[in-house]
């Protein structure tokens, strides 16, 4: 939204983010109900085509009490979803 627009400007500049980078406009309520999660950290796996392959959250402690790690849990299906073989869900 407009009212945070500046201060999260200031805070990616003060961390030198030279990525793309999006603003939600959207209640929290309905972009955490959209990608089927009840709250963050999560992180949203997509194929090649931009289909929705997997989404990572703790909700039922698959993970563990730490979560899911990018390296272990996250990095083999991307590596998969790239070489276009089939994933492990």
């Amino acid at each position: 939204p407009e009212d945070v627009k500046l201060q999260v400007l200031k805070f990616l500049k003060s961390q030198q983010a030279t990525t793309r980078n999006f603003i939600s406009s959207d209640p929290d309520t309905y972009v955490l109900k959209q990608i089927k999660t009840v709250a963050i950290p999560a992180a949203l796996v997509y194929d090649k085509s931009g289909h929705l392959n997997r989404v990572f959250n703790n909700e039922q402690e698959e993970f563990g009490p730490t979560g899911f790690q990018y390296e272990q849990d996250i990095t083999p299906l991307v590596e998969q979803l790239i070489a276009d073989t089939p994933s492990k869900k």
